[in-house]
């Protein structure tokens, strides 16, 4: 288990300095921390204010309910200017978007997906569903929801009414909006963790000869299954698969994706021709009118042959004269 390997006393500094959320001295313990059993338990606002560390590279916003107070000459009164907590990495934050998104496209936030809009988030459900969480995210907008009774008592529903409740609500403020991906950081590369084994993956692309293209390294867990996509080079086309997964081992020789290129054919001008010249013997044939006009080719090395002209009498069908035996 994850706590195991950080200890609660760390876990417990995390969410309350880094999150900020309220807790009780004796949350520091297993089944509060693990478990989501906090003495006083989570607040919307506080559990929203921390998934905002997700899509702003690592940076938790303190959420605010007015920016600024005006008297009624125009002055300030009151700036409440936005608090930036740094909570994690930009690479931890950029991957957690993709797990995040992950839960919304194939997994059980289905129900909060705005369409048309790359959405991230994740369902939360207690104890005999007497709490349904979601909360959720785009490149645009953060939302929270809770459904749940003043008393806690089951509820009883098709699916979750949280991810519904987002979902109606953000795609009505979506709805002008321009959809926007999530920005992948320039290194995305994760800085390993003490006690969880990492390989080294290579991807190359090389020729049929061998000779390499390009190359580069990325660390991943050993056992994560990885795929990667083929690039593309000028002038060569792939042989194989544009994809190839693997899964990483502790056997460097087998941590290699490679992908294999030959050489593009050059492209024959004769090769095709329109359908009105199929059946043709010859579609060269100078003297054929439907041929197309191909360009001319260059005079034969040779001068061609001249033969003297044949004299006006010349018959060429009558037989030469043979001599008389008698003679």
């Amino acid at each position: 288990m994850i706590l195991d390997d950080v200890g609660p006393p760390l876990a417990f500094r995390f969410m309350r300095d880094a999150l900020g959320f309220h807790l009780d001295p004796a949350d520091e313990d297993y089944a509060p921390l693990a478990l989501g059993q906090l003495t006083h338990g989570a607040t919307v606002r506080e559990m929203t204010s921390a998934f905002t560390m997700f899509p702003n590279n690592g940076m938790r916003v303190e959420l605010r309910s007015y920016t600024r107070v005006y008297d009624s000459n125009g002055y300030i009164l009151l700036d409440n200017s936005p608090v930036l907590t740094y909570a994690i990495s930009e690479s931890v934050a950029y991957w957690m978007t993709s797990m995040l998104v992950d839960a919304v496209a194939r997994g059980t936030g289905g129900a909060a997906n705005i369409p048309g809009h790359q959405t991230a988030g994740k369902t939360g459900t207690s104890t005999d569903s007497r709490d349904r969480w979601f909360v959720g995210f785009t490149a645009h907008y953060i939302a929270g929801v809770w459904t749940g009774f003043d008393t806690p008592a089951r509820m009883s529903s098709t699916g979750n009414p949280a991810a519904h409740i987002f979902r109606m609500v953000m795609s009505e403020i979506h709805e002008n909006l321009e959809p926007v991906n999530f920005a992948r950081p320039a290194d995305v590369t994760l800085t390993p963790v003490e006690g969880v084994a990492v390989e080294n993956v290579i991807i190359r692309s090389v020729d049929i000869d061998g000779n390499e293209f390009r190359s580069e390294t990325v660390r991943y867990v050993v056992g994560r299954e990885v795929t990667h996509s083929a690039p593309h080079i000028e002038g060569y086309i792939l042989i194989g698969e544009p994809q190839i997964t693997i899964t990483v081992t502790t056997n460097p020789l087998r941590n290699i994706i490679e992908f294999v290129f030959m050489p593009e054919e050059p492209e024959d001008p004769y090769e095709e021709y329109p359908e009105e010249y199929n059946g043709i013997d010859d579609p060269f044939d100078p003297f054929d009118p439907y041929a197309p006009d191909y360009p001319e080719l260059p005079p034969p090395d040779d001068p061609p042959l001249h033969y003297p002209p044949m004299p006006p009498d010349y018959d060429p069908y009558q037989l030469p004269e043979t001599p008389d035996d008698d003679a």
